[in-house]
């Protein structure tokens, strides 16, 4: 259907995105990109203003992409706030389809303490983010996984799993590498055999305060 908005174009995604349960799916590249390197401006504000996650379909979409018989949906997990909002919506997303979640870090050689010493603190992070998908109804499972490059990592685990679908947050806890997009969602979307799930800064906002105002009416009520 159209919708004709008064609008610019990122903004009336957003209003349609605002519905209950939206996912807005979009490609990398649009009418209007000529001289930036992937992401258009629209896509980028989508991204950034967004209620709703950004399911990009990017350049390295494999021929023939089809949901399997039990699909299995990969959350990139990275140890920061904007992640667990991307492995909560990895499970949104997996309910809706019939999908499975297994949610994964990347542990790359520096993140080790000392030899043979994983982070104790984010693979307790990972028991967690799986066990509250399961708790959902969500069938999860979770791994930490070798690896010097996230973004080829998560790729390449992906197209080897044969996942339907990747997950990760807009930014991490490297920080602002981009105005909108980090250089792990970025890299990602670009070299993914699948859509790319990218959950925005607002995504995580609206999130948290939905659970304040949750908490709220719960203490209220008691």
């Amino acid at each position: 259907s159209w919708l004709v908005l008064d609008r610019t174009p990122a903004d009336a995604i957003g209003v349609a995105a605002a519905e209950p349960d939206s996912l807005v799916v979009m490609t990398t590249r649009g009418r209007g990109v000529a001289s930036r390197g992937l992401l258009g401006s629209v896509t980028e504000e989508v991204v950034r203003t967004c209620v709703a996650p950004v399911l990009f379909v990017g350049p390295g979409i494999r021929a023939g992409w089809e949901l399997a018989d039990e699909p299995l949906v990969l959350a990139g997990l990275d140890g920061s706030t904007p992640s667990v909002a991307a492995a909560h919506a990895a499970g949104d997303l997996a309910a809706s389809i019939g999908a499975r979640v297994r949610v994964v870090e990347v542990l790359r050689p520096s993140d080790i303490l000392t030899v043979g010493e994983f982070p104790r603190g984010d693979l307790e992070l990972l028991e967690v983010a799986a066990a509250e998908l399961s708790r959902r109804g969500v069938p999860a499972d979770h791994e930490m996984v070798d690896g010097y490059d996230a973004a080829d990592t998560l790729a390449n685990k992906a197209a080897a799993e044969h996942a339907a679908v990747i997950s990760v947050a807009s930014h991490g806890r490297t920080g602002l590498a981009r105005l909108v997009l980090g250089s792990i969602a970025m890299k990602t979307i670009r070299r993914a055999a699948c859509p790319v799930l990218v959950t925005g800064p607002a995504v995580h906002r609206h999130e948290t305060n939905g659970a304040t105002v949750r908490a709220s009416g719960e203490e209220q009520a008691t």
